[in-house]
């Protein structure tokens, strides 16, 4: 006695053998999107600081405004310094000699902020303050023109 399995094999046959007679045709290719991110995307103000004292970055991103407070030498594993969570300082080597650590660039979580404002001071003595126009590069997104996310922007300056 044949199997159900087997018996079916003939049916199948058949009936993939009508499908294109019938006016069907093979199933479109499903494109593949990967979950690639676009990895560096936002605004990136550059600069270091390596002299010790305390640090007050107020930074407003199209009008809200957030402070970041810091001082070098750093705390062991010191998160970040500012009161929001997508405004970060880049805070280098807490776990270093203090002569090695610095506190390196600010970033932005934004694709989207036209002007930043950033005024810092060390120790009450003012370090800069500049107003930036955001210019953003736009590049493919990694996975290609059918899949999210379609672009990748980024954004960077100096400061002061």
């Amino acid at each position: 006695m044949l199997s159900k399995r087997a018996s079916l094999v003939p049916l199948l046959a058949l009936i993939a053998s009508l499908a294109p007679a019938c006016g069907g045709s093979a199933p479109p290719e499903a494109k593949a999107c990967t979950t690639m991110g676009c990895g560096s995307q936002g605004v990136d103000i550059a600069f270091t600081y390596r002299e010790a004292g305390t640090y007050v970055f107020e930074v407003t991103v199209d009008g809200e405004k957030t402070t970041c407070r810091v001082s070098l030498p750093l705390e062991p594993r010191f998160s970040n310094a500012c009161d929001r969570v997508d405004v970060t300082l880049g805070l280098i080597g807490s776990e270093l000699p203090a002569e090695q650590q610095s506190i390196q660039n600010l970033m932005i979580q934004t694709t989207r902020a036209e002007i930043v404002h950033v005024r810092a001071t060390r120790d009450g003595a003012l370090l800069g303050d500049k107003t930036i126009r955001l210019a953003y590069q736009v590049t493919p997104g990694p996975n290609g023109p059918d899949c999210e996310p379609k672009e990748c922007k980024s954004a960077t300056a100096t400061f002061p």
